[in-house]
């Protein structure tokens, strides 16, 4: 990973990938703010996620696997 904020992180789950390769759109950034609302970080957004705590990381990627609204989410 590289130092990026934890919104970015939540973001690249839109394109099933690490790191953004381009810019999501307004409503796709409203979704990734909505489910770290949801998770109760939003206010880590512009956090680097690796100066997160590791229970914040796992938050962040639990929303990273939601913004997509999956049908099914499985978790090991």
């Amino acid at each position: 990973l590289k130092n990026l904020p934890a919104i970015d992180i939540v973001a690249s789950g839109l394109h099933d990938s690490v790191g953004l390769y381009k810019r999501p759109r307004p409503e796709q950034m409203a979704a990734c703010e909505w489910w770290m609302d949801i998770f109760g970080i939003a206010d880590l957004k512009d956090r680097n996620f690796l100066q997160l705590s590791s229970g914040e990381q796992r938050l962040v990627l639990l929303a990273r696997a939601f913004v997509k609204d999956p049908e099914l989410l499985i978790l090991d």
